[in-house]
């Protein structure tokens, strides 16, 4: 069941004060982070933010609306085949697995399906500052785990 829990931090102490607190409740959580430049924006992926609706209403314009739409703009799969033709064009590199290869593309500013987590709360918080004048959100994702994992952030 989600629940949401709005905390106020006006420093970066308080912040890693509160995830701090957070970590203690219970060390088998495992706990993933996702920052936000805005607090009105929704959990969506990069190809869902650009282009246009069948209207022809800009998408980032419809964030909240909650409104059904489709969208004209070229597919993932149209996308990341031109990505990686390109790549190869310039005789570099790239992974063969599907998932990383939208990993990188991502990287590289292609809209993909994939949304960013990172289990580094800073890292969070690097993307949700992206501008100072408005009230940012970072997202907190706890699942129980068996067993502690060693994660490393997800780029």
């Amino acid at each position: 069941m989600l629940q949401e829990n709005v905390d106020k931090c006006d420093s970066l102490i308080d912040y890693i004060k509160l995830i701090t607190k957070i970590r203690a409740k219970d060390e088998e959580k495992e706990l993933w982070f996702r920052g936000q430049p805005s607090s009105e924006f929704r959990l969506s992926p990069s190809i869902w933010r650009h282009g246009k609706t069948s209207s022809g209403m800009k998408l980032t314009d419809m964030n909240t609306s909650g409104e059904h739409f489709s969208t004209i703009c070229p597919p993932e799969t149209y996308m990341l085949q031109k990505f990686i033709a390109g790549l190869k064009s310039e005789g570099i590199s790239c992974p063969n697995n599907y998932i990383d290869q939208l990993e990188l593309a991502q990287h590289y500013g292609i809209p993909t399906n994939l949304l960013d987590w990172s289990s580094d709360p800073l890292v969070a918080l690097y993307f949700a500052a992206g501008n100072p004048d408005r009230k940012f959100t970072y997202l907190l994702f706890q699942r129980k785990s068996d067993r502690k994992k060693n994660c490393s952030p997800i780029r």
